[in-house]
């Protein structure tokens, strides 16, 4: 039977070679825009700071669903702390310190270490949270109003030429601080530095802020402190990411659809994606090319079969061929056509793939075991598809094959 199917694609072999053009040209495009897009989106999330595990409320911001603002009540915040595992609160607040070094204090509660720090992303445009880790020292204990401070790395290499610098002094316009901790660095600061330097500025590192956090017990010590940009950072081990959102948003009151006041790291791929109309073009290119593709591919595949197929069903008629061998060959052939064309085109469409990805500098974003999957998907779409139009047009030439004979 199998030597039948050969025969037979041989005899039109023209034709063949016309059918799997289409069928080629189609999968490499669908196969090559899906391949890019991965590349592009995985480059994307590697570029995105924010602490997967962490959620972050946008206080005192205006929304779509909120164009009058929105701001969280004291009642709120209250269930918010009563609910979640670890909550963190961050006030930028305005201080000074006695040394050249410009350092930004943000008042934070005793969770912060948990929860991540919140910082404005040069990347994202975006507020982002990023994980840190506690060096040296300690955190102050729940409620504590001590006129003690925790530095990030940054600070104490600024200041004081080395890291472990707990148990120094560091000098405000208010008064002393005691070092009891260091951190590490977010991103802000080299960010800031990285853009000043690609537009050609003169470099003064000291004019670059490094980072500092009090608490809020302390805050409250102080007085004539200007507070602004309130942002709470929620973190539940307890809990799934998408768990955590929903919670909030019920607690707070705010639409299921909001994803600009509770935000996840998803929350800014998505916008990333979106913002650069990565998703959308090759969405519209796919679809419209697979469209476009797909109808030429199928009206003539099936119009060239039914034709073959009623000339050759009669011939095989007269020698005895039954309709369930007749079924079987073009079974066969289906699939030997479909499976070998997509092969074919997915080997192609792979090292065109990789060519493409080294040339734009997006290589290491390629995940091949996403492209496996891909690929798998193709074929077996693509060998189901051409496996039922060579079924449909033999089971329809039946009835003309009857008529002629």
């Amino acid at each position: 039977m199998f030597q039948h199917v050969i025969k037979k694609i041989k005899s039109n072999l023209q034709i063949s070679v016309y059918h799997q053009l289409y069928i080629f040209v189609t999968i490499l495009v669908v196969f090559l825009l899906l391949g890019f897009r991965d590349a592009s989106v995985n480059k994307i999330e590697s570029e995105v700071i924010f602490y997967k595990d962490s959620i972050l409320i946008n206080n005192n911001v205006i929304s779509s669903y909120f164009p009058n603002g929105f701001s969280l009540t004291n009642n709120h915040i209250e269930e918010i702390e009563k609910n979640f595992q670890f909550v963190a609160r961050f006030k930028t607040v305005s201080m000074d310190v006695s040394v050249p070094q410009h350092v930004n204090f943000s008042a934070v509660s005793e969770d912060f270490i948990e929860t991540g720090v919140p910082f404005s992303d040069r990347f994202t445009k975006q507020m982002t949270i990023q994980k840190i880790d506690l060096i040296h020292g300690k955190v102050w204990g729940r409620g504590s109003k001590e006129a003690v401070v925790i530095i990030d790395v940054e600070t104490a290499n600024l200041i004081f030429g080395y890291t472990n610098v707990v148990g120094k002094m560091l000098p405000t316009i208010h008064r002393d601080l005691k070092i009891i901790g260091v951190v590490n660095s977010t991103n802000e600061r080299q960010q800031n530095i990285a853009q000043a330097k690609e537009a050609e500025q003169i470099i003064d590192e000291t004019m670059y802020a490094s980072k500092a956090y009090i608490s809020h017990g302390y805050l409250s010590t102080l007085s004539e402190v200007e507070v602004y940009n309130e942002n709470i950072v929620i973190r539940d081990n307890g809990m799934k990411v998408n768990e955590v959102k929903g919670k909030i948003k019920d607690i707070i009151g705010i639409p299921k659809a909001d994803n600009f006041i509770v935000q996840g790291r998803q929350e800014i791929i998505d916008s990333e994606i979106t913002s650069r109309r990565v998703f959308f073009q090759i969405i519209v290119s796919l679809t419209s090319v697979f469209a476009f593709l797909g109808i030429i591919n199928l009206i003539n595949v099936s119009v060239f079969s039914y034709k073959i197929n009623r000339k050759n069903i009669g011939i095989y008629k007269v020698i005895g061929c039954s309709n369930k061998q007749m079924i079987y060959i073009s079974s066969l052939e289906g699939f030997i056509l479909g499976i070998g064309s997509s092969i074919i085109s997915i080997i192609i469409g792979a090292l065109i793939l990789i060519i493409g990805t080294v040339i734009v500098k997006t290589f290491i974003y390629l995940n091949f075991f996403n492209l496996l999957i891909i690929s798998f998907c193709i074929i077996s779409i693509f060998t189901l598809v051409v496996f039922l139009i060579n079924i449909i047009a033999t089971v329809f030439s039946f009835r003309r094959v009857r008529f002629i004979i």
